[in-house]
């Protein structure tokens, strides 16, 4: 496999992304309130960690309180629905893993549509990922 293939798949297959719902409109003052940040996995992981870490960094600099809060289950199906179902108003985070792909590739039924559900906002995030056959 090439280096440009390896690290496509790398890149894909195991980043934690933060991705929330789409935002209100422009121009309005944000935060408004208290952001939560979804993390579809149970505590103590990297994405975890790293959600924890972004939360105090948002914390100071934005001046509103940010709750981690863990919702693992069904491969991170779980959390992410409970994020594409909050209101679009971009107070409701989601930190994921490459689950977040694999979920929709590996699933026939999804109780939302990444595309049009869930907007990817940054990478926060680089593992390095081997698959074998």
């Amino acid at each position: 496999m090439n280096v440009y293939l390896r690290g496509l798949l790398c890149s894909a297959l195991a980043l934690p992304a933060i991705v929330w719902a789409q935002t209100s409109a422009p121009g309005s003052a944000y935060p408004t309130r208290a952001l939560r940040i979804i993390v579809p996995f149970p505590p103590g992981g990297g994405t975890d960690k790293l959600a924890r870490m972004m939360a105090i960094r948002f914390t100071s600099t934005l001046g509103q309180p940010v709750v981690v809060d863990n919702r693992g289950g069904a491969g991170g199906v779980v959390g992410t629905e409970i994020v594409a179902k909050a209101p679009p108003d971009g107070h409701t985070l989601l930190v994921t893993t490459s689950a977040f792909v694999m979920g929709a590739a590996m699933r026939t039924r999804l109780p939302y549509d990444p595309i049009k559900d869930i907007a990817p906002v940054t990478i926060i995030a680089i593992s390095p990922s081997l698959l074998i056959v």
